[in-house]
């Protein structure tokens, strides 16, 4: 159970302790196995640098301690009352506001208009050393006027150091897990989307890269890449906090390249499929999605699949072969644009910057986490943000401007196309260059030659070898693509080569592929948005704690595009597939039966290959309304439903 944001008030008290002890004894009564409290960096350290208060924390440890439960500490080196049901302010330690006053242009997130962000470091600080000022305008003159400058990553350090001093006699019996917060929120993201700069739900958000050592790591990044002139700022097209994704240039959910909107045409000729409605096509594109796709969905992937007359319409009026097809061309009415520029080389080598850095933040946090508690017998995890909105598009455009390079790239042909006819060939997986940032290519074998004769595409030969790639720091998921709740889709492919391990079938097609989901349509030019920092994780020996798991996609309006079930899934397989511990949280307080059965569902039948099942679950969060007798007669069903077997570890 997540305790109150203000449990520990600004000057150190551990609040209302006789109504605290009252209700963690009731939580245990019922079955609850620990709670969870926010450390607050601006609390902790308030007096000063290097000058910690741990009293009220440890306290607090000592009640759980008394009644039974477990406490999970969350280290949170950001300032809370940015963002939704943030009912606490509690900002940085004043004298690291005070540095952020005499360069804020150099420690703090910044938007292409240069609005700044107080609620974390900026993530290109870490190694810079700050100026700290120790005297008078923000502390007592008797204390002194300077104190040794410090970077961000050193003041994490050190917080980390202290804390385990403080809690040496706890760590590992009641203190068993500790979460180090790497960004707002405690989650490792960017501040893209905040209330307080004016965000509302479901805008795509900012990237916020436009502070002055950002701007310095762009530039060198664009050089080393052969290209400065990608090097002077972030997209000018992507719109602002609230823009949706195809009201901008740079987002845009096209469908690939010009001329193939046909590819699911073609995908069923390569599968034997008989075209819907006619053995003489001709009639419109308005079911072409019914294999999944962009959103315009009229059918899904179980229902073309087990079906002999899969639910896509033939060729546009006048074309009666493939051929005719390529001398109609592709520009009829329903043919869509292209993708925006995240599917360029240069969107490719923005947004590879714009993830990498944020992954290379966790790792540095993290390593030095693992430093301080190794050993301890307490568990080291990070949280991560469930982004849901805008998932089941191509761009994925709230995640990238967060930070988490998950889209669909390239073309329905190539996703749709190759999935279909790559069956049973041999594959395999190789660096196009040994540079550390080359390009992973995948060789994809002889395609199969299909029942109605060869498809020309242009100058290719169809049944050459054929070969994909992905973009520097990415490289394949075994991640098989979903496009709707109720079908997954075949491809998956590893780092190392080779299919997956597990089976999946689409009607009378069979082949090896992994479970897993996400908004995509079996995509070979899918990057994977997660690898990054399960990869990290993996590496330190860092669990990772997601939110989002109370929701459902039918719960959110159309168009928005929310994935909630999917992305949920997609994380959960990738942590599986790099062996990383994975915890759930809700994002939003709930205490409804339906959010409470969907809960329950995700923390249990969410396995991920092996089988291991998520490894606790915290609920956001002890409040006067769960208290209630009704509210919490129901929780109490929750909780009793939560502690089967099956629900994996605690």
């Amino acid at each position: 159970m997540m305790l109150p944001l203000d449990t520990v008030s600004r000057d150190g008290q551990l609040q209302r302790p006789d109504e605290l002890a009252e209700r963690m004894s009731r939580l245990r009564r019922v079955g609850v196995e620990g709670v969870m409290v926010d450390v607050w960096w601006g609390i902790v350290e308030r007096d000063g640098p290097l000058r910690y208060d741990w009293k009220a924390y440890l306290d607090l440890a000592r009640l759980a301690s008394r009644i039974g439960l477990r406490l999970h500490a969350v280290l949170s080196f950001h300032s809370c009352g940015a963002n939704r049901d943030d009912d606490y302010h509690v900002p940085l330690p004043r004298w690291v506001t005070d540095a952020v006053a005499r360069d804020p242009d150099g420690l703090l997130f910044a938007d292409r208009a240069g609005t700044k962000s107080d609620e974390y470091l900026s993530l290109w600080a870490d190694e810079s050393p700050m100026m700290i000022m120790d005297g008078p305008g923000s502390f007592p003159s008797a204390q002194m006027d300077h104190a040794a400058p410090r970077t961000p990553l050193e003041c994490y350090r050190d917080f980390m150091v202290s804390f385990k001093e403080a809690f040496e006699q706890c760590l590992g019996s009641v203190v068993t897990e500790v979460l180090v917060g790497c960004g707002p929120c405690g989650e490792l993201r960017y501040p893209a989307y905040a209330a307080s700069r004016g965000w509302q739900f479901p805008g795509v958000g900012e990237f916020q890269c436009y502070d002055r050592r950002a701007l310095e790591s762009l530039r060198a990044a664009a050089c080393n890449a052969g290209r400065p002139e990608w090097g002077a700022a972030g997209p000018h097209d992507a719109g602002s906090y609230n823009s949706h994704p195809d009201d901008t240039g740079f987002f845009a959910n096209g469908k690939g390249r010009v001329r193939l909107q046909h590819a699911k045409s073609e995908a069923a000729v390569l599968t034997n499929h008989r075209w819907s409605g006619t053995d003489s096509p001709g009639g419109s594109m308005d079911n072409v999605n019914a294999f999944g796709g962009n959103g315009n969905t009229s059918g899904d992937w179980d229902k073309a699949a087990n079906s002999s007359r899969p639910a896509v319409s033939a060729f546009p009026r006048g074309a009666r072969s493939l051929d005719d097809l390529r001398e109609i061309g592709g520009e009829h009415p329903g043919a869509s644009r292209p993708n925006g520029r995240w599917d360029s080389d240069y969107g490719r080598f923005f947004l590879g910057w714009y993830s990498g850095e944020l992954v290379a933040h966790g790792d540095r946090v993290m390593g030095a986490a693992a430093t301080v508690f190794n050993g301890t017998g307490a568990r080291l995890a990070l949280k991560c943000a469930g982004i849901h909105w805008w998932y089941r598009t191509r761009s994925h455009a709230a995640e990238l401007t967060t930070g988490y390079y998950n889209v669909l790239g390239g073309s329905d042909l190539d996703q749709l196309g190759e999935s279909f006819s790559q069956l049973g060939s041999s594959h395999s997986l190789s660096r196009v260059d040994s540079s550390a940032g080359g390009r992973w290519s995948v060789d994809l074998g002889r395609r199969p030659e299909p029942s109605m004769g060869p498809l020309s595409m242009g100058t290719r030969n169809p049944h050459s070898r054929r070969s994909a790639e992905w973009p520097p720091g990415a490289y394949p998921s075994t991640d098989s693509m979903r496009d709707s709740p109720t079908g997954t889709s075949p491809t998956g492919l590893t780092k190392s080569g080779g299919l997956g391990s597990k089976k999946w079938s689409n009607g009378s097609l069979e082949g090896e592929g992994s479970p897993g989901s996400s908004s995509g349509r079996g995509g070979l030019d899918r990057v994977p948005g997660y690898d990054g920092v399960m990869a990290m994780c993996r590496r330190h020996g860092v669990g990772v704690t997601f939110t989002c798991a109370e929701m459902s996609d039918g719960e959110h309006p159309p168009e928005m595009r929310c994935g909630p079930e999917g992305l949920l899934r997609q994380v959960v397989a990738t942590a599986d597939r790099h062996g990383v511990e994975i915890s759930a949280e809700n994002a939003l307080y709930r205490c409804d039966a339906g959010a409470y059965k969907q809960m329950v569902r995700n923390s249990m039948g969410l396995s991920g290959d092996g089988g291991g099942g998520m490894h606790s679950f915290t609920f956001l969060r002890l409040c006067e309304s769960l208290m209630e007798h009704d509210n919490f007669a129901q929780f109490e069903t929750f909780v009793r439903d939560m502690s089967g077997d099956s629900a994996g570890g605690r």
